[in-house]
This record gives structure tokens, C-alpha cells and sequence, in this order.
């Protein structure tokens, strides 16, 4: 087959646990036909290195890979098989066939790693809790892998790129163990395993227009990649390709014999040293580069930061933690800076929250912060359980209801225990105080001795059982409407069509084009600014957002919505209130580090935290606010064509709605807000579909939710620029945000609080898109562009734009 393979001709086999025995079965009936294995592996990346003498640099970077190797897991390997000419095997199938294995044991809410290699992996599309729950076990796939004969067979010849802790991680699974404590006998074992090897990196020595990673090498060699990029199975066939195409160009096709390698090279590290590549400048360190250079990298005091890890890790005298992406290894104290803390999963797995500082010495001290409670109604669970153990179902909820019933059955006895005890103590408290005769009165006291120390311990194993409890019944989400549809989002039904696409009569282009066309807005500015995803808007883009919000703004105050700008900075306690859940996977809201801050989402978030903790006059309700902000999202996980241009960025601004009403209300204030919103939308005259989200759509406090997607003619397909939520009471239990009704309603028994007043009540809440400026401008754009590059402004935002009726291009 050819060097390059198209796409259509190519299956990546995932393997999951399920189909593990069934893929090695095929393996072993072609490795024989197809010796040469290219191999890439995924992996948490490098989050420590040793401090300490060492007799060199070599020893120094094995000793870096034996460190990492042995704390960390394996998250996917990818294996491509050829023959001699580079054939690929199809295993009885119209496509050539490349193995992808998923691997069950990392947990990114558990385990330790370099943010920059996992935010990598979700960028591309990587799905960590698919993997944790039918991934591989790392310990069958190594039974199978030392049956599968692959290894252990001088005739195969393995391909890979810098593949040192590609290997280290292969021997920790064959070998059951940690890697040894010397290089000597780390080679000694790939001898053994792997006889043959060929790396890439090694043979573009012999190649001198060759430079960079795999990537720049395969796209000097004028390789396509098929697949995802960061993908094992994607990255081994470009592995492969790579090799045959490195060959023939440069070896004429000769036997590379001579060329395999007898010890692989050990520091993968991603990151920079004075602008150059790590890997490079470690190359350099181990051959001819100037020792005094060499001495640099020993010599650095690289810290701990979130890049790096996110969950503590225990003290250890020989480990210091490295900080990746970084400029500069020279020694220098950090400030505070923005890192990715938060995610919008379920308020679910609520764990307390950790610090971690390093110490002169390299120590590290993790601090627990107290943890708030949300007034979650365990009775109601307990008692309703048949229809939450669905709804958990229905939302593909990771949430333990048999754990949450455990342990409130196992709570209320501890609590009757604790209240039969404080009942004999106030017992023995009442005969204390009767005239009593010596030995009586001894009796009684050891008695109160007893029973406050039973009482102590008791009390300890409630207050720990409670917060257990209420951590894990912060997991289950809010109840369903009974009208959402169920399933994924594929499942999510048109509730309402609005107009019909434009018809154009000459070539369209996308917003990015026109932008350019247009000068209005310098991404590549912005990413040496700030990084990717961010942008500067110029020109009539400051006009058109700027009219935007205010247009929007004044629109809904018309509906009798209070204006609100907010603070950007939370409490990140608030962000858990409202839903969103710190220190998890897929984050999406920035933390500040070593203050517990954050940079907000949404305005939803300050906007519920108004009133937390307060009960409100039932004559205030509703209350309904539209609020002004600015938005930081990281966008984990986002990757394709979907973050092109404005669609997908880290920084943006928009108007929010949020109404806090009585709970008969929130269904009629749900209905108003879609119709706002539909109503916002064709004023402006998009064509649009109101969507009811399916049940495994809906974030972990919508009871409903509603999703306005428009049509988007230079990306050719529906693109989300509103959504609709309703909370019921789901934030509010969490924010502690109450009403008292002015009367108790005659169908309900009348309950008093103190001096006659009705007891409190839940409100609910609601939240709503008015207007998400970056989307909105690409709606505009896209759908009033004219042939001539220009854009028509639509009639409702001219007033707010100095009555600016067309923009016109700057070049031509």
C-alpha cells in the first residue's frame, strides 16, 4: 500500500475490555506476516524529576523516566503492524486494520499528571470516564501481551519516536513491577522484550534536513495524518508511515540493520528552554552541547503548579515537580497565576478541596478547607428511589444512589444512638442534682464519664458520616421533567422552527474570511498575547458587540428585568453552589491559584449568589435580573472544526438572564424566557430551531432546558447560540436562597415557624442566554454578508452603532 494510506482505507480498532481477548487473537495470526510494529503511547506526561548527584546526564534522565514511569499510568497505546514494502494487515475486512488500546486505570479526578498532556488528550476529543469505566486492565492486557508473540521475538522490529517511556511503560506492565533502579538493567529487559528497535529520532541523525517532532518531521516528508493528532492508534500509523517514507528517501530502501538502536533514548519532555524544544536541548546536553549548558538543567529548581498537578501528592526527600510550558528553567519565584481548576460536570463528586505548597526541603503540605452542605431532602430520596435510581440512568449520572441510601440508613442509627445517650446523660444530670449518698453519687459520676465519652465518639463517627453523605448525594442530579426527551443529545427534539436559510447566488465565506475581508478582528495578535482561542476585535466588531450588548440589555429590561453587571470573580464555594464542580475533568472555569477564587463562566453564577443565604418576602417574587459580563471558559476537551474563529474562545462577553421565583412559577418563567429569546433572535432575522435537550444533555441542575441553535452558512450547519435552564430548586437548596410565603396554601397543613409565620420555602431558579456576543457576531456576519465582502447591519442594531448601515471591507 502507499506510504501515505487515505483515510478512507483505514480502521483504528478500539480496544475496550470487552473485545481485548478477541483483538489479540487476531494479533497473534499476523504478527508473523507483519513484523514491523510502530508503537506511540499516551501518557499523563512528566509531573517530577529527581534532585540529588548523578554520574551523568544519561543517569539523570533515566532516573527522570523511572520517576514518572513508575508513579504514573498508562492511558492508551497505539500499535501499527506492516510487512517489509509497509502493507498494512486488514484481518479479513475492506480496511487496514490499527490497534487502539484504552486503558481503564487513569482517573484525572485521582491520579496525578501534567495539565499540558492531558488538556492535549481532551482537546482531542478524549473521553476519560468512558475509558475509566470499559477501558482495558492494564494487568490481563500484559498476561496477553507476553502470550501475544509480539514480544520476546527476535523477528519482530519495533518503530518508534523517542521511545523511552513508551517502552518503561510496556516493561511496567509485563513485568508486574517498577522499572530497575539502573539504566544497564532497564536496557537489559528491552533487550529482552523488544530485541529490534528502530527509533526515528535516532535515524533523522543520518538525515540532515530533518528536524522538529514527529509531526514537523511527517509534514516535512509531506505525510498526511490519518486520524486525530494525540490519539495512540493515529499517532503509531503516522509512526509507520513516517519510517517507510524516512527510509526510502534517505537509506534507498536499504536494510536498517545497522541503524537499530541499542539503547532508546528516555526524555520525552514537552516544553521549552530558552525558545528550544526540551527534547532538543536534552540532545544537545547529552552529546557535544557545551557542559556549562549541561550543568543549566541540573542545576534549575523547577516547582510545583497546577499545570502540573492537580491532586496532592505525598512528600517524598528525592522529588521536585516540574512546571510545563515554561520559558525560561532559570530559578525564579512564582506569582499567582490562572489555572484550569473548575469544571461544568455535575455539582457530583464534590471532594474536599486541597492546597499544596512545597517547602525550601521539596515537601509538600496538603491543607483540607471545610466543606459547605447543601439542604439535600434524604427522606425524599429514600422514599422516591425507584424514580431517582431512574432519572440517574435516564442522565448517564456517574451517581451512587445504593451509597447515598447506605449511608443515610447508617446515619439515622448513629443519630438515634447519639440522642438515646444524650437522653441517659441528661438522666444522670437530673439525679445529680438530688441529695444523694457518697458511693451513689461516685456511681453516677463515673456513669456521666462513661456515657460522655461513648457520646464523644459517637458524635465524631455522625459528624463523619454526614459529611460523607453529603458528598456523595451532592452527586445525584436534579429530577427530569417529564416531557424531556431521553437519551443523548442526538435524542433532543425540535420544539420550534423560525425561518428558513438565505439563499445565496455567489460563493459564501465564513466569518473568519469576512473578518479578515473586513478587518475586524487579529487572532494571531491575540495568540502571542494571551495563547490560542483568544482574539482582539476592531474596527465595527467593537461597534457591532458593543451594540449587541446594549440592544440586548434595553430589549429584555423591556420585559421588566432589573440590569445587573457583576463581579467576575467568585467565591469558588458560589461555583460549586450553582452546579459546576472544582478540581474535575473537562475543566471549563479558570481558578486563581492560592486564593479560593475563580473567573466566572457565566453570569448565572454571581447573578445566584446575590441572594444566597437569605429568605426573601414572597411579596419581592419574582425577582428577574439581566446581567452584563464578561466570560472565561478554558474549553477543555473542545476540538474539530467547532472552535474556528469566534465559535469556541476562552474569553467572551454576554447577557444573562436569571429569575429566582415561587416553585409553581418556574415552568410559566421557563416558557417566557425561550420566548425572549426567540423573540431577540428574529428581530435580527435568523433562522433558527428551538431544541428540547435529552436527558443525558442536561447539566447536573437543569429540571428542563431548552437550546436555540441558528443556522451558521459559512460553517454550513447549526451552531448553539442560547440555552434556557430551568433549576427548580437544585441551586437554590445549595445557595440557601428561601422564601416565606405570605400564607399557607388550604390544601396544606398548617405549619408554623417562630411567631405564627409560615415555614420557609425553596425558590427556584432559572437562567437564560440573551446574547453571546462571538456567536452572535458570526450569526450576523455570515447571514448578512453580500457579495461584495460587505455586511449589512440589521435595522434593530443600526441605533446602537451610530445608525451604521453596512460594513464595508478595508482592502481590496
Amino acid at each position: 500500500m502507499s506510504v501515505s494510506p487515505k483515510s478512507d482505507s483505514i480502521q483504528i480498532r478500539d480496544v475496550w475490555a470487552e473485545n481485548l481477548e478477541d483483538e489479540f487473537m487476531l494479533i497473534r495470526e499476523i504478527v508473523d506476516q507483519y513484523p514491523y510494529i510502530a508503537m506511540d503511547t499516551e501518557f499523563p506526561g512528566v509531573v517530577l524529576r529527581p534532585v540529588g548527584n548523578f554520574k551523568n546526564n544519561s543517569d539523570y534522565h533515566y532516573r527522570t523516566l523511572k520517576d514518572n514511569v513508575d508513579l504514573l499510568k498508562l492511558i492508551q497505546l497505539g500499535l501499527t503492524f506492516s510487512d517489509e514494502k509497509g502493507n498494512l494487515p486488514t484481518c479479513g475486512t475492506d480496511k487496514h486494520c490499527i490497534w487502539q488500546f484504552n486503558f481503564r486505570e487513569f482517573n484525572p479526578n485521582e491520579d496525578v499528571f501534567a495539565s499540558d498532556s492531558i488538556e492535549l488528550l481532551h482537546e482531542s476529543g478524549f473521553n476519560f470516564a468512558h475509558n475509566h469505566e470499559k477501558g482495558v486492565d492494564a494487568r490481563r492486557f500484559g498476561e496477553l501481551l507476553m502470550s501475544s508473540g509480539i514480544v520476546l521475538n527476535d523477528s519482530v522490529q519495533w518503530v518508534t519516536f523517542h521511545s523511552g517511556y513508551d517502552f518503561g511503560y510496556l516493561l511496567k506492565l509485563l513485568t508486574c513491577q517498577s522499572l530497575p533502579d539502573t539504566q544497564a538493567g532497564f536496557f537489559d529487559l528491552i533487550k529482552i522484550f523488544f530485541p529490534v528497535i528502530y527509533d526515528i529520532k535516532h535515524l533523522m541523525k543520518f538525515s540532515n534536513s530533518l528536524h522538529g517532532g514527529l509531526n514537523k518531521v511527517a509534514e516535512l516528508l509531506e505525510i498526511e495524518r490519518v486520524g486525530v493528532s494525540h490519539q495512540a492508534g493515529s499517532d503509531s500509523l503516522l509512526t509507520s508511515c513516517t519510517f517507510r517514507k524516512l527510509k526510502e528517501n534517505f537509506f534507498n530502501g536499504d536494510s536498517l540493520e545497522k541503524y537499530s538502536v541499542k539503547k532508546v533514548p528516555f526524555f520525552p519532555i514537552r516544553g521549552t528552554v530558552e525558545g528550544e524544544p526540551i527534547s532538543l536541548f536534552v540532545d544537545k546536553c547529552s552529546s557535544s552541547f557545551p557542559q556549562a549548558e549541561a550543568m543549566r538543567l541540573q542545576s534549575c529548581n523547577m516547582k510545583l503548579t497546577s499545570f502540573t498537578i492537580v491532586r496532592p501528592f505525598k512528600s517524598h526527600a528525592s522529588l521536585r515537580f516540574l512546571d510545563y510550558p515554561f520559558r525560561n528553567l532559570r530559578c525564579r519565584r512564582h506569582t499567582p497565576f490562572l489555572v484550569n481548576a473548575l469544571s461544568s460536570v455535575a455539582a457530583s463528586q464534590t471532594q474536599n478541596k486541597t492546597s499544596a505548597t512545597e517547602s525550601d526541603t521539596g515537601d509538600l503540605k496538603a491543607t483540607a478547607t471545610s466543606q459547605w452542605k447543601a439542604a439535600i431532602d434524604f427522606k425524599w430520596i429514600r422514599d422516591n428511589k425507584d424514580a431517582v435510581a431512574v432519572n440517574i440512568k435516564n442522565r448517564n449520572s456517574t451517581a451512587n444512589l445504593n451509597r447515598v441510601l447506605e449511608l443515610y440508613d447508617r446515619m439515622l442509627n448513629v443519630q438515634k444512638e447519639v440522642e438515646r445517650l444524650r437522653a441517659e446523660r441528661n438522666t444522670v444530670a437530673e439525679k445529680m442534682k438530688r441529695k444523694l449518698d457518697p458511693f451513689e453519687r461516685q456511681r453516677l459520676i463515673e456513669e456521666g464519664k462513661n456515657l460522655k465519652g461513648g457520646l464523644v465518639a459517637l458524635e465524631e463517627d455522625l459528624a463523619s458520616l454526614t459529611n460523607e453523605l453529603q458528598l456523595e448525594a451532592q452527586c445525584i442530579p436534579n429530577m427530569t421533567h417529564p416531557d424531556a426527551p431521553v437519551g443523548g443529545e442526538d435524542c433532543s427534539t425540535i420544539r420550534k422552527m423560525v425561518g428558513k436559510p438565505r439563499e445565496f447566488t455567489f460563493p459564501l465565506r465564513d466569518h473568519v474570511e469576512l473578518g479578515k475581508k473586513l478587518d475586524l478582528f487579529d487572532f494571531d495578535a491575540a495568540a502571542e498575547v494571551s495563547g490560542s482561542k483568544f482574539y482582539f476585535l476592531k474596527n465595527e466588531a467593537v461597534l457591532l458587540e458593543m451594540g449587541l450588548v446594549n440592544w440586548a440589555v434595553l430589549e429584555v429590561m423591556k420585559r421588566g428585568f432589573t440590569p445587573l453587571i457583576t463581579p467576575e470573580i467568585v467565591r469558588s464555594s458560589v461555583i460549586e453552589k450553582c452546579g459546576f464542580q472544582p478540581r474535575g475533568t473537562n475543566t471549563q472555569v479558570y481558578s486563581i491559584e492560592s486564593i479560593d477564587q475563580c473567573l466566572i463562566g457565566t453570569a448565572e453564577i454571581p447573578v445566584g449568589g446575590l441572594h444566597m443565604d437569605s429568605i426573601l418576602s414572597s411579596s419581592s417574587l419574582p425577582l428577574k435580573y439581566v446581567a452584563f459580563s464578561h466570560c472565561f471558559r478554558t474549553e477543555a476537551g473542545a476540538a474539530g472544526a467547532a472552535t474556528r474563529g469566534l465559535y469556541r474562545v476562552h474569553q467572551f462577553s454576554k447577557v444573562e438572564m436569571f429569575v429566582l421565583c415561587k416553585p409553581e412559577e418556574s415552568d410559566s418563567f421557563h416558557e417566557q424566557l425561550i420566548e425572549i429569546e426567540e423573540d431577540l433572535y428574529s428581530s435580527l432575522g435568523l433562522h433558527f430551531k428551538t431544541l428540547d435537550m435529552a436527558t443525558e444533555d442536561l447539566g447536573a441542575p437543569a429540571y428542563r432546558k431548552f437550546d436555540i441553535e441558528a443556522w451558521m452558512p459559512g460553517l454550513a450547519r447549526y451552531g448553539e447560540i442560547s440555552s434556557a435552564s430551568n433549576c427548580t430548586d437544585y441551586q437554590s437548596r445549595r445557595l440557601g436562597i428561601r422564601y416565606r410565603p405570605e400564607q399557607v396554601p388550604p390544601s396544606t397543613p398548617a405549619r408554623k415557624g417562630k411567631a405564627g409565620l409560615s415555614s420557609t420555602q425553596f425558590v427556584h431558579t432559572l437562567n437564560a442566554t440573551a446574547c453571546a456576543v462571538p456567536r452572535m457576531i458570526i450569526c450576523l456576519l455570515e447571514n448578512y454578508q453580500q457579495e461584495d465582502g460587505s455586511v449589512l447591519v440589521p435595522e434593530p442594531l443600526r441605533p446602537f452603532m451610530g445608525g451604521l448601515e453596512i460594513i464595508l471591507p478595508k482592502y481590496k
